[in-house]
């Protein structure tokens, strides 16, 4: 959705932090692998799933570190995109979620913040299906 405004050298963090979020519950889920392919795109960087040799501290701390404050709510709410891609927004997931906020130095309310506007927006996605279709 807003994937476009994030800094050059922050796209393969988040690509990193996206094979962490996407692994958060044990499973590469085939909904993940294609939204993460679908953020390359958005990105207009070359479709791939990058290799995650850092640590998930370290990439936390990276992307702190080198952006601001809105391309951390950018990352945040894709990231839980991502997540929720499979429609399972388990507990280690919404613990992974925890860790990324808190790492980037967010407030645990952004969590419950983007999850009702997500599920806004999908809802709003559905309707406009139904009312092109019908």
């Amino acid at each position: 959705m807003f994937l476009n405004q994030l800094n050059e050298s922050n796209k393969e963090n988040f690509l990193k932090l996206c094979v962490y979020a996407s692994l958060a519950n044990g499973v590469f889920a085939k909904e993940e692998k294609d939204t993460l392919y679908a953020y390359c795109r958005e990105m207009d960087v070359e479709e791939h799933i990058p290799e995650t040799a850092e640590t998930l501290e370290e990439i936390i701390k990276t992307i702190n570190e080198n952006t601001q404050k809105s391309e951390k709510n950018i990352i945040i709410l894709e990231i839980l995109a991502l997540v929720k891609s499979d429609n399972i927004f388990d507990d280690k997931e919404q613990e992974f979620m925890k860790e990324v906020v808190n790492g980037l130095g967010l407030a645990d309310s952004c969590i419950d913040k983007y999850n009702e506007l997500l599920n806004k927006y999908i809802e709003i996605g559905r309707e406009l299906f139904l009312a092109i279709t019908n």
